[in-house]
């Protein structure tokens, strides 16, 4: 029975008509009993086992054939925020310690900045706007006259000139996407521009296939916001020409070198979202032939099995199977993506699925790698298992794939 607040003689009334009406009386202790009945240790015990049951059902199969059997973490941002200080994201972590004899690296603040703009972009949410300025103010930092600075040490000296191509690729890559999806933040998006074309000119002297790959992605992005712009037009032909061009047309061996290293996907994703945007077709087709293929390479009875970095893969040689990087499977994951929208065959997905689902277990010792209690990831897996420690490049390939899966689902249901 209801009564309003503060009101002592409703309250009063109300005894006075219970106290007077033992049918209603009788009915509110029937049906406090039966209520209460749940709530015994026998009834709370027989629920625990049912939920534990069903969490052993749900989660502990070593392999998943599809992402919709697949229970997705939610994102959770935690250990991104406790390796980030007022610098930048740290290299490396022992376990879960942030390691500062290592100090810092562009690469991965730039990847920290793309997966801070697709969480304000997915999410609104303010809380990760002061990441997003961190990230973008060491890479701005970074940028020297158009040469791009990698490594970082505690003490915020950099040690080299000039990092490798792949560190400006890297960098047009992810201020492109910046440019394309950044939240409406005063000066972001302004000082994105500013350094994509401050690092853009260097990108004609690219001899990297993965370097020349990450910025083919950063003016595809760039031109989904200034589609008009001719200059950037007309290197975006150029790259991708050149990429395409490295490639043997006999098919023989789809891949531009002789050896396959790491970030692989960036290559066929970068002739994928180049053809599509120019309409070369036969580069989409040569793009999605090398991706096939790096896929048919990696894949063992239905799971990933990543190139180790022990060895790689040479042409005519066989592939090493460990280390395995998380870093390779956002670059999968995208590129399977772009693949997807061309051709909107529904192959890609499960390959999407598979690719994800390494994280959690769905790989060669069917352990693992991300960390449901810290919001980490372990950096790699060894032929010994895990390497437990959990670094910056391993959280940000975790984000970023976990962050294109959101963007998939929120896509297929807006």
């Amino acid at each position: 029975m209801l009564v309003p607040f503060g009101d002592s003689e409703a309250l009063s009334r109300a005894l006075i008509k219970l106290l007077g009406d033992p049918v209603t009386r009788d009915g509110m202790r029937k049906r406090a009993y039966q209520f209460g009945r749940q709530m015994t240790w026998q009834e709370v015990s027989d629920k625990y086992i049912e939920t534990f049951e069903r969490a052993l059902r749900e989660f502990s199969k070593p392999k998943v054939k599809r992402m919709e059997s697949l229970a997705i973490p939610e994102i959770n941002l935690r250990y991104l925020r406790l390796i980030t200080d007022d610098v930048g994201l740290l290299q490396h972590a022992t376990f879960t310690i942030p390691d500062r004899q290592y100090g810092y690296s562009t690469d991965d603040n730039v990847r920290a900045l793309v997966a801070s703009v697709m969480n304000e972009h997915l999410f609104h949410d303010e809380r990760v706007i002061p990441l997003i300025k961190t990230y973008l103010s060491f890479v701005r930092h970074a940028v020297d006259n158009g040469k791009v600075r990698n490594f970082m040490d505690y003490s915020r000296v950099f040690l080299e000139a000039e990092g490798s191509e792949d560190c400006s690729g890297r960098t047009i890559w992810a201020v492109g996407w910046v440019i394309a999806y950044s939240p409406s933040i005063p000066g972001v998006m302004e000082l994105a521009i500013r350094l994509f074309k401050e690092i853009l000119p260097k990108a004609s002297s690219l001899t990297s296939p993965r370097a020349r790959a990450y910025a083919i992605l950063g003016c595809v992005y760039y031109l989904h916001r200034f589609g008009g712009d001719r200059d950037v037009k007309t290197i975006l032909d150029r790259l991708s020409q050149e990429l395409f061009s490295s490639f043997e047309k006999d098919g023989k061996w789809p891949w531009c070198e002789d050896i396959l290293t790491y970030d692989n996907g960036r290559i066929p994703h970068a002739l994928i979202a180049a053809g599509r945007w120019t309409g070369n077709k036969a580069m989409v087709l040569q793009g999605l032939r090398s991706l096939s293929w790096l896929l048919s390479l990696q894949t063992e009875e239905n799971h990933l099995s990543l190139i180790g970095n022990r060895g790689w893969f040479k042409r005519g040689g066989t592939k090493a199977q460990f280390d395995q990087q998380p870093v390779e499977i956002p670059a999968l994951l995208e590129a399977c993506n772009e693949a997807f929208r061309v051709t909107e065959d529904v192959k890609w997905k499960k390959a999407m699925d598979m690719c994800f689902s390494w994280f959690l277990g769905n790989n060669d010792p069917h352990r693992a790698l991300y960390d449901f209690t810290t919001g980490g990831c372990c950096d790699g897996l060894c032929a010994d298992g895990i390497n437990e420690n959990q670094g910056g490049e391993a959280l940000v390939s975790w984000l970023l794939s976990l962050h294109l899966i959101y963007q998939m689902a929120h896509e297929a249901n807006p």
